[in-house]
């Protein structure tokens, strides 16, 4: 996948690799398309700049218009820490993801991980 995080030139990111974004310590998940038009159809801003460029845009375009713009037959890349909110950090449910290994998670599971990680 290509990105342009605003960097001097184009990176070829995989699932896996850490976020992009400068003091980000996040590592890219895989969403489906379809999950993503979901998420884009909310009224939530998304940040990973792994997503496609138009649904990242000013003047962000409206949530129709976002969920129009994500290809659903395909998978992207997303940051669950950038996109926390967008996966339903707050929520009782979050999007599905997967991570590294193909193994299904959500953004609850991958906090809980670091929680668990930082008190040792």
């Amino acid at each position: 996948m290509r990105v342009d995080a605003g960097l001097a030139k184009e990176i070829v990111m995989k699932l896996g690799d850490s976020c992009p974004l400068d003091g980000c310590d996040g590592a890219l998940h895989r969403i489906s398309g379809a999950v993503l038009a979901e998420v884009a159809a909310m009224p939530v801003t998304l940040h990973s700049p792994t997503l496609p460029k138009a649904l990242l845009k000013a003047p962000i375009p409206t949530a129709g218009e976002r969920a129009a713009l994500v290809a659903r037959d395909r998978a992207h890349l997303i940051c669950p820490i950038c996109d926390a909110y967008a996966l339903g950090a707050e929520f009782e449910n979050g999007a599905p993801i997967e991570d590294a290994t193909g193994r299904s998670t959500t953004i609850h599971e991958i906090f809980d991980a670091r929680d668990a990680a930082r008190r040792g």
